[in-house]
């Protein structure tokens, strides 16, 4: 009777907390009224670093990413991955071009099988680095873009555990694309990791509002703000100014932070 009680809640506090990325008409959903207000209660719990009983444990969403998105019914799985639309990584090489350049050595966490670094490769970066939590997708990587397999430094393993073996300041950019939206609440010590690496830049094109058991909303700016990072430029997909050919990605925020003042 216990269980059945604690299950009819959580459910309950679901149906209050989650959101989709896109509203019911299939535009971005930016909160308004009582959704503000539960969609800013639940960024705070989020962002203290809280694990409340309707997300995930860390384990769960470390496995998801890890052994199991290799399964065939997986829509986030390597393959898949390979033939992901190009648009998002399109918009953020325009996104950042006034900060960055095609020189600068470039960090993406979350980079899967490579699809975002290669293109960014073929638009003339030539300094490259990724970091993937999944082993088979680093594999598929080596096949279906060897160069950019050869050419680039990939780490193998969960930021948790391999951002502290990174110097610091060692990298110019780091960035992710709807990739720190998994990061579990425990593991808040990621962001600071990525501040303390990059020398100039961190810029995330991530959901903060749209949530579920995996998916955890923030406030990016915020949080980098309290690590001593100033926010450069911000563009909202689907509300503010954005190219057509992103709009798959509506309702997920672009932002890029300038580091130098949180490094002293």
């Amino acid at each position: 009777m216990v269980n059945q009680l604690k299950s009819v809640v959580i459910n309950v506090l679901k149906i209050i907390f989650y959101r989709n990325r896109l509203d019911s008409k299939g535009n971005a959903f930016k909160p308004k009224g009582l959704d503000k207000i539960v969609s800013e209660i639940n960024q705070y719990i989020i962002e203290k670093s809280y694990t409340p009983p309707w997300i995930w444990n860390a384990d769960a969403c470390r496995r998801i990413w890890g052994s199991e998105v290799n399964q065939d019914e997986n829509p986030n799985r390597p393959s898949h991955y390979h033939n992901k639309p190009k648009a998002l990584i399109r918009f953020l090489d325009e996104f950042w071009k006034p900060y960055v350049n095609t020189d600068l050595h470039i960090m993406e966490l979350g980079c899967n099988c490579g699809t975002n670094l290669e293109v960014l490769r073929t638009s003339g970066y030539t300094n490259l680095y990724g970091m993937e939590i999944n082993s088979d997708a680093v594999e598929l990587m080596s096949n279906v873009y060897p160069k950019l397999y050869s050419e680039s430094s990939i780490v193998v393993g969960s930021f948790e555990e391999s951002l502290p073996s990174i110097s610091d300041k060692s990298i110019d950019v780091v960035f992710s694309m709807a990739v720190l939206m998994h990061v579990h609440p425990s593991s808040s010590k990621v962001f600071s990791e990525m501040v303390r690496i990059a020398s100039r830049y961190v810029v995330v094109v991530e959901q903060e509002y749209g949530n579920c058991e995996y998916v955890f909303a923030r406030n990016y700016k915020r949080v980098f703000a309290k690590l001593g990072c100033k926010e450069l430029d911000k563009i909202m997909l689907g509300i503010d100014k954005t190219p057509e050919y992103a709009y798959e990605y509506h309702g997920m925020t672009a932002r890029i932070f300038d580091t130098t003042l949180a490094h002293g």
